[in-house]
């Protein structure tokens, strides 16, 4: 999936139908991806885990439930719920939020109206006459990657309509909520973020294993009625053993041209194998379990590293099998934050990008409902300050937005402070920008939150909502959001079917 250049242009760029790799991108620039992928692959943390900060290469990847520890989602429109209490200096600012390089967004588009079609699949499992699950595809970075506020999101819309499953996930790279992993021998994992080769799928990653490899996914308190393993398959591929619990059986993803191939196993379980036979490899693009019940089924698929052009390296077959295979009632995209921190991000590139995501996307799905989460406020303390333990948090002036490049390289103690990092307000606006034009609801996390510098306070609060890095929130505060934002939805949805009762009768 590619974007084209200049002000939301159309989509029009040709992909290889039979996934050609990619060469890989700048090894330099996707050096701290790679390296926190592999703190997040091999120990289900990532930088700023308080309660892990020994990480150690090489640790095992099972029982990964436990321990992640970064999470990112969305805003809501209560501010009073998000707020803490702390005892951090946290300095206001009244500076807009506009950003002179873009247009005003639009009238905001209200969830009643872009969330429309996924209120109409929820009402129709409210009723009873449904019997298909109610999908919600995730997309986003390592936050929606570490399965944190997206297992609290689909805990709570499944509490209410039903339990359909776990759905399509990663391979085994990622935690997955109430699921252990085992992986045993020789996998390679490539990422989309990181600049490795291709094909990848809607999920981003890619995992290859060869000489007897186990790759295992164990869920025994959610047991599901069928699973389902994509591979990436072609002349070179070779032979993988897939099982659940002990009905199994070789199958072979060797094909004439490259391409991809699902393994459906019609078996009731538990436990889901999948273990690579001799020297060729096997390349496994996701693996999906399944429970035949009407309900929600709440598919979280985020990428470490990731922005809203991450999947222009995606496989364009590939993903669009994948979607028209899942069916989405709702799309969330929850990017934002790697982009902030970017501080020669080109707003209008990456506008172009996040708007030209949203068409691919809902060119595949055009039933689709879609949500664009803004990133949550967050901060930096440049590298030459102290801790930061204590300091106050105090946003960017005018006069040190427009100066901030040279300041930083003269390690002025002018920012020797939590600041918001420069460019997150213009990603934000961009994304609402986005939203606005592509009729979908924007969900402003960072103001529910309190604005610019609510992190400080957030890191600050007892017990903590955000971890100490400024830039990635704890259980509590994962709690907290995915409240907020199932709180939000469903007040919509409510006065949706409202609106459908009154204008019945």
């Amino acid at each position: 999936m590619s974007a084209q250049t200049g002000e939301f242009s159309a989509f029009s760029a040709q992909f290889s139908e039979n996934c050609k790799a990619r060469g890989p991108r700048s090894r330099a620039a996707a050096g701290l991806v790679a390296a926190t992928m592999l703190s997040f692959m091999t120990l289900g943390c990532l930088p700023g885990d308080e309660n892990n900060s020994q990480h150690r290469s090489g640790a095992p990847v099972s029982n990964l439930a436990e321990k992640a520890d970064r999470l990112d989602a969305g805003g809501a429109s209560r501010e009073e719920d998000l707020r803490v209490e702390t005892t951090a200096t946290v300095i206001p600012t009244s500076a807009p939020e506009a950003v002179s390089n873009l247009p005003a967004p639009a009238q905001p588009v209200s969830a009643g109206e872009a969330l429309q079609h996924f209120f109409a699949a929820l009402a129709a499992l409210d009723r009873g006459e449904r019997q298909d699950p109610v999908t919600i595809l995730h997309l986003g970075d390592e936050h929606i990657a570490a399965d944190r506020i997206t297992a609290e999101l689909r805990a709570r819309f499944q509490a209410r309509f039903g339990d359909a499953g776990r759905g399509l996930m990663a391979p085994g790279v990622f935690r997955i909520a109430g699921a252990q992993i085992k992986r045993e021998g020789d996998w390679r994992v490539a990422s989309s973020s990181a600049g490795d080769s291709g094909p990848f799928g809607l999920a981003g990653v890619r995992l290859t294993g060869r000489n007897g490899a186990v790759l295992q996914l164990a869920m025994p308190d959610k047991p599901f009625d069928w699973a389902e393993i994509t591979f990436a398959s072609g002349p070179n591929s070779g032979k993988a053993y897939v099982a659940v619990d002990d009905k199994g059986d070789v199958v072979s993803t060797r094909t004439a041209t490259e391409t991809w191939q699902r393994i459906r196993i019609n078996a009731a379980g538990s436990t889901l194998t999948v273990r690579a036979e001799g020297t060729a490899p096997v390349h496994l693009l996701s693996w999906r379990v399944v429970r035949e019940n009407a309900g929600v089924r709440y598919i979280n698929l985020g990428v470490p590293g990731a922005t809203v052009r991450t999947p222009q390296a995606w496989n364009d077959a590939f993903v669009k099998a994948d979607l028209k295979h899942l069916a989405p009632d709702l799309i969330i995209m929850g990017y934002g934050t790697n982009g902030a921190f970017k501080d020669d991000l080109n707003t209008q590139a990456y506008a172009n990008a996040a708007n030209a995501l949203i068409g691919e996307l809902r060119a595949a799905v055009p039933q689709a409902s879609f949500l664009v989460v803004g990133p949550p406020d967050l901060a930096r303390l440049p590298a030459y300050a102290s801790s930061g333990r204590t300091e106050a948090c105090r946003p960017l002036t005018g006069e040190e937005r427009a100066n901030y490049g040279e300041l930083m390289r003269a390690k002025s103690p002018r920012l020797a402070r939590w600041h918001p990092p420069l460019k997150l307000r213009a990603a934000r606006w961009a994304l609402r920008l986005v939203a606005s034009r592509k009729g979908a609801f924007f969900w402003d996390w960072s103001r529910a939150m309190g604005g610019p510098c609510s992190i400080h306070a957030w890191a600050h609060a007892n017990p903590p909502l955000a971890a100490g890095d400024h830039r990635h929130f704890t259980a509590e505060g994962a709690r907290k959001s995915a409240s907020a934002l199932f709180r939000d939805i469903m007040e919509a949805y409510d006065q949706y079917r409202a609106r459908a009762v009154r204008a019945e009768n």
